[in-house]
């Protein structure tokens, strides 16, 4: 095997033996077998990744392109107009000019539209911050006295109330006593496997669906705003976090917290990732023509293209939520720290347990009878039917979207992932940890520019054939970051910026 393949094999293996120490109870040689697993992780990175490339000879590729115009739009306002943690001086403002559309091959239009964009998204996050202090203030001091904010969040709720309420930028958060408390990552990996036993998720406990009409008009006329509008703000503001490590939560909640969420589009609380879990309903995946009923009996076709659609979807929700805990790891400052590289690294029970739900859907009686009264077919020949596609489902989902490295596949959709994940980290560090250009800082530009990028870039890419190849991992970071930033700096000059 291929040293990359088999540095993922050995990481693969190592996290499958994390996993059963933490099942044991082990802590002590969970810990040692965390440390074990950040040098995998690095070796994986060290194999794959690239140099760091500091000049770009011409335009960088359009979605690099996009990424950096947005996150150049972007940053002034996270120091400026969202007062993020920063003074005047550290956000450079940068315009449409002519220098500007050449150092990155866009036009002014296009330029000028992501722009507005970005302003448009900035304006949610105020009007988010306007409702929640709108809240606090009617709810008269929930800081200490919750009830009557916890009352007016949660009606009918069964249980003690949140012992507190704190709020953190345009995020609102109750605190409260939980016995089975999740992990900080929880806040932006609600699927994780052990999620069942959790006391609650942090983002699903509330739903703003519930909270009474009469409460919504009244916040609808005080900050302007539509009832579909309030409701999504309150879906993406309210959260519940244990309130013995609130602090810890709070502070890895920053990415959602100071609005980076909302400008870049990666790692948003609503519509929350916890859904990937949950069992589909008996009509989720319509039967669309891939099984009807025929004059010979049932047809199937193309059954397994019905599965990797999903599949695509879930993994790529999967992946948002990953990208999205590195940044928020980033944004702390942290470094790369071995014993907790597991989380983020541990693909393997998170692609099953994504896939999963399509796998029962397939299995679950109530869906034959459903696609059984859909096409008129009898329900027992749906049933056999199914079997034999889940069949099929089950063996793409352990050996082509699962699976570890062997000699005789040694690429899956999950060894592309976790190499990925593994280059994209290590790449973001050093970045990060590079000196600054004496004409602005970029640290800021580098968290937006990734997180732009990563939200629209499609996870497929990864995996799909150049020339009937694999294409050679991806490294945006070192191969465009740092060039493309330069870039825009000489743009600025030419500009007297």
């Amino acid at each position: 095997m291929e040293p990359t393949p088999s540095a993922v094999a050995d990481l693969f293996a190592a996290l499958a033996r994390h996993g059963r120490l933490i099942a044991r109870g082990d802590l002590d040689d969970s810990r040692r077998t965390g440390i074990e697993i950040g040098g995998h992780v690095a070796h994986v990175a060290g194999l794959a990744g690239r140099p760091m490339r500091t000049q770009c000879e011409g335009p960088p590729p359009r979605p690099v392109a996009l990424a950096m115009a947005k996150a150049l739009f972007s940053v002034p306002h996270m120091s400026r107009t969202l007062s993020v943690y920063s003074t005047r001086h550290d956000a450079p403002l940068f315009d449409v000019t002519p220098s500007m559309t050449d150092a990155l091959g866009l036009t002014a239009t296009e330029l000028d539209e992501i722009r507005t964009d970005v302003d448009l998204r900035v304006s949610g996050v105020l009007k988010q911050t306007r409702a929640l202090h709108w809240l606090w203030q009617r709810a008269g001091n929930p800081r200490l006295q919750p009830e009557a904010l916890f009352h007016m969040l949660f009606p009918g709720a069964v249980g003690a109330p949140a012992q507190r309420f704190t709020h953190r930028g345009c995020r609102l958060y109750a605190l409260v006593d939980e016995d089975v408390p999740p992990p900080r990552e929880a806040l932006y990996l609600p699927w994780l496997p052990e999620s069942g036993r959790w006391s609650c998720v942090p983002d699903t406990h509330f739903a703003a669906r519930f909270v009474d009409p009469a409460t919504i008009r009244s916040l609808c006329r005080g900050i302007g705003a539509s009832d579909e509008e309030v409701r999504d703000m309150l879906d993406q503001m309210v959260c519940t976090v244990p309130n013995a490590d609130h602090n810890t939560f709070l502070d890895h909640d920053r990415w959602r917290g100071e609005g980076w969420a909302a400008l870049t589009g990666l790692g948003r609380a609503h519509p929350s990732a916890a859904w990937l879990s949950l069992p589909l309903a008996s009509d989720g995946l319509p039967p669309d023509g891939w099984i009807s009923q025929g004059e010979g009996g049932l047809a199937l076709s193309d059954a397994r293209r019905v599965f990797d659609r999903h599949a695509m979807s879930r993994v790529t929700i999967m992946m948002q939520g990953l990208y999205a805990e590195l940044c928020a790891r980033l944004l702390l400052g942290e470094t790369i720290a071995p014993d907790r590289q597991a989380a983020l690294f541990d693909l393997a029970p998170y692609v099953q347990r994504c896939l999963q739900p399509l796998l029962d859907w397939a299995a679950a009686p109530a869906t034959h009878r459903e696609i059984a009264d859909q096409i008129g077919a009898d329900v027992r020949h749906v049933g056999a039917a199914l079997a034999t596609v889940r069949e099929g489902w089950l063996k793409a989902a352990r050996a082509s979207w699962g699976g570890v490295p062997t000699e005789e596949r040694p690429y899956t959709v999950q060894s592309i992932l976790v190499t990925h994940l593994a280059i994209t980290q290590a790449s973001l560090f050093r970045a990060w940890r590079m000196e600054a250009d004496n004409r602005a800082p970029h640290h800021r530009v580098l968290l937006l520019f990734f997180a732009h990028y990563a939200a629209a870039a499609p996870v497929g890419r990864l995996w799909r054939p150049e020339n009937g190849r694999l294409p050679p991992p991806e490294d945006v970071i070192a191969e465009w970051f740092w060039g493309t930033w330069q870039r825009v700096l000489a743009a600025r000059d030419a500009d007297g910026g």
